[in-house]
Formats: structure tokens, C-alpha cells, sequence
């Protein structure tokens, strides 16, 4: 049996992943062979030692260190790794560098011209919690920007009537199938009434399920799973959302 996993990556905590999982996976089965893959193909080697040095600072980690393969260009300058004392210095840097950018020659199209406001890209993880700064210091070295981007997402009708499944799943005080299905009509999404009720019903039948002694309801269960089938029940599909919502839906 081989067993593939990355102490590194959090990607899967909203699920409720746990990293001593496989730190102490060779304490917990006999005759263990760890293989650590430490090669680095997807990244440049800026890309890699940078983040080697952040990621080797945690200590709950197995020994070992990421290596680039020069399967990725670069350059020395091409990455630029930074700390500083506040998001208002930070924000200052960013807006700084960008006016220092603007006008350096660079070659597009076989010719040559200056760097735009429009070449460069601030990319933030959220723009509502981290972006206030940034816009701030923009703002007084009087350089333009559009945001663009999803914000709010988890606000929107459609995401809040996909957390009520999980919810109902939950036995939450409150939350009925009648309240399930009056967050799903309210997001207008396009689904057929008498299909998002059948989606409705085998969820309620699937939550039944983990009240019964058979054990092995913790084989064919599953979030993601449960998720999926719901949404294939209710018949939802981008092409029927209405106002043209369907692509930012999905």
C-alpha cells in the first residue's frame, strides 16, 4: 500500500484534516518506508527557496527540504520576498515600486515600450480583510487601479443555501426541509420546484442513515459526495441560471 501526503499543505483543514495524520503514521504501522518526493518541477527556483525558508520555520513538519529543478526559468530579481512591521509599510512598498516601475523599457510584440499602470497586478488572498491599505496607499501616490474579483462570495444566496445543507445534515435547531428548501427557491438558481424537493428528500433520507447501528453508512458517506448528488438531483446546471449568473455560480 502506498500512502501519499504533503505535512506542508493546509488545503484540506476546512474539512478537518489533522497533520499528525502523517507525522506519526510511521510510528502508527509497522514497517513503514518513507520516501520523501522533495523535487520541485512546477516552480521556479526563487519560487522554491522562498518558500522553503517560510515553510521550514514550522516545527509540527517532517525533515525534509524542497529542491528546484531548473525545470522553470529564472532569474535573480524575477521574485522579491519582503517583511515588514505594518500592512500600512507594506502598502507604501507596493505603491512605491509601482511608480519606480512605470516607463521601464520593456519588449512586447517585437518592439519595445514602457511598463503601464495596466501591466501591473496587486493579487491579495482577500481584498475585503487585506486590500483597505493597499487602496489607501494607491490612492495617495495618485496611481489608478480597478478591483476586480469575487468579494463576499461566501454572502451570496447561493453559497448560504449550500451551508444550510450541511446544517440540515447537522440536525441544527431550526433547519428543516422546509427551511432547506426556502433558502435553495430564494437563490434563484433555475431549479425545477418538484427536483429540488427529490433533492431535498434524499438528503433527509441520507441524514437518516447515520442514525442506524450498520456501520457501513461510514463508507458511503461523504460531504463532497452528498454535496454532488444533491446538486445533480435538484437538475442544477449553469446553463439555467437566470440573469446570466451561471458561469460565476459554478
Amino acid at each position: 500500500m502506498c500512502v501519499v501526503g504533503d505535512d506542508d499543505q493546509t488545503i484540506y483543514q476546512w474539512r478537518g484534516s489533522d497533520v499528525t495524520n502523517i507525522l506519526t503514521f510511521e510510528n502508527r504501522y509497522p514497517g513503514v518506508t518513507q520516501m520523501p518526493l522533495e523535487e520541485n518541477f512546477r516552480s521556479s527556483q526563487g519560487v522554491v527557496e522562498t518558500a522553503r525558508a517560510f515553510i521550514e520555520m514550522n516545527s509540527a513538519r517532517l525533515p525534509k527540504a524542497m529542491k528546484p529543478t531548473d525545470a522553470q526559468a529564472y532569474e535573480v530579481g524575477d521574485l522579491v520576498a519582503l517583511s515588514f512591521s505594518s500592512a500600512v509599510e507594506e502598502a507604501k512598498y507596493v505603491a512605491d515600486t509601482a511608480r519606480a516601475l512605470r516607463g521601464i523599457a520593456i519588449r512586447s510584440d517585437g518592439g519595445e515600450r514602457g511598463i503601464s499602470w495596466s501591466d501591473m497586478a496587486i493579487l491579495l488572498r482577500s481584498v475585503k480583510a487585506n486590500g483597505e491599505p493597499i487602496v489607501d496607499a494607491l490612492k495617495a501616490a495618485g496611481i489608478p487601479f480597478l478591483i476586480h474579483g469575487m468579494t463576499n462570495l461566501f454572502g451570496t444566496a447561493e453559497a448560504e443555501a449550500a451551508r444550510q445543507i450541511f446544517y440540515f445534515m447537522a440536525n441544527r435547531p431550526g433547519v428543516d426541509a422546509h427551511v432547506l428548501e426556502g433558502f435553495w427557491t430564494g437563490s434563484a438558481l433555475g431549479i425545477d420546484q418538484d427536483h429540488l424537493r427529490k433533492a431535498i428528500s434524499n438528503v433527509a433520507a441520507a441524514r437518516a442513515s447515520l442514525e442506524e447501528e450498520d456501520q457501513k453508512r461510514w463508507g458511503l458517506y461523504s460531504i463532497q459526495r452528498l454535496f454532488l448528488t444533491f446538486l445533480e438531483d435538484a437538475g442544477l446546471r449553469e446553463e439555467r441560471v437566470p440573469g446570466g449568473r451561471g458561469e460565476v455560480v459554478f
